[in-house]
């Protein structure tokens, strides 16, 4: 992924080699003319002590009647810009949250921002739940750039480590589980995924997404607030997709009668 994969408000960064090969400099969604976006935390208080974290945002979904933001971390180095991976090779990934407790972030505070925008987090504290272990609390998040939304720069994020989805062929995880899991977020391209559309009893329409991922079959709720409101004005379609067309984070959602639920935090649809 090389540093022309970004573009800033100041300035387009120079040319470097690529660090994963199956980058291409010419395939960024650049930014332009935009004003850098500083967003701040309210309710957490400032601590003097603090480092920025660059993300890509992966995530922005419906969370407790706010969102929940969380992306897989990158830096920069002296040949361009690196994904941060643990040690088995699995991308990092940071998920800001206010201090009370499983509420999401407010509207105002992160509505503005889409998947792949390049996010600067201003972490505070590493404050992990359970399996929520990406959890940390923060004084800041502000926009510094996009990356090119294509497969080239997609596959290298996908979690390839992991041959079930966050440990059981299940739609959800019991709470003794969470509360001794070690992740609670991936990335993966699904193979052959379909789109669900169901009404609930209110005559809502409810979106879910099936698909299968190593030979196992999922069928997890849509949570992805912008990829909900394309589908219900229909541009977006429901249906089977070719695998390849999709790309989805998942998440496990909080306790919910001693159960995590998982879901789909958000869909990088490739298709016009």
């Amino acid at each position: 992924m090389s540093r022309s994969d970004f573009h800033t408000p100041r300035q387009r960064c120079s040319d470097f080699n690529a660090i994963l090969p199956s980058l291409h400099g010419n395939v960024a969604v650049l930014m332009c003319n935009a004003d850098i976006l500083l967003i701040f935390a309210p309710e957490n208080n400032l601590k003097a002590k603090s480092m920025e974290k660059q993300i890509i945002c992966m995530g922005n979904s419906y969370k407790n009647g706010g969102r929940c933001l969380a992306g897989i971390e990158i830096q920069n180095t002296a040949s361009g810009i690196s994904i941060v991976r643990n040690q088995n090779g699995i991308p990092n990934w940071i998920r800001p949250v206010m201090s009370n407790g499983d509420n999401g972030l407010p509207e105002y505070l992160v509505g503005s921002f889409n998947l792949l925008d390049i996010l600067v987090v201003d972490v505070t504290d590493a404050v992990p739940t359970g399996a929520h272990c990406e959890n940390v609390h923060f004084n800041s998040i502000r926009k510094v750039g996009r990356l090119g939304q294509n497969s080239q720069n997609l596959t290298p994020l996908c979690d390839t480590w992991h041959s079930l989805i966050f440990g059981n062929r299940g739609k959800a995880v019991p709470n003794e589980v969470f509360e001794n899991g070690n992740y609670s977020l991936m990335f993966i391209m699904p193979e052959s995924p379909v789109i669900i559309m169901q009404y609930d009893d209110y005559g809502h329409e409810k979106f879910r997404i099936q698909f299968s991922y190593n030979g196992t079959q999922y069928d997890f709720p849509l949570t992805d607030t912008r990829y909900i409101n394309a589908l219900r004005s229909r541009t977006k379609n429901c249906g089977q997709r070719n695998t390849g067309d999709l790309y989805l984070t998942l998440s496990l959602g909080v306790n919910h009668y001693d159960w995590h639920y998982k879901l789909v935090a958000g869909v990088i649809d490739l298709t016009a």
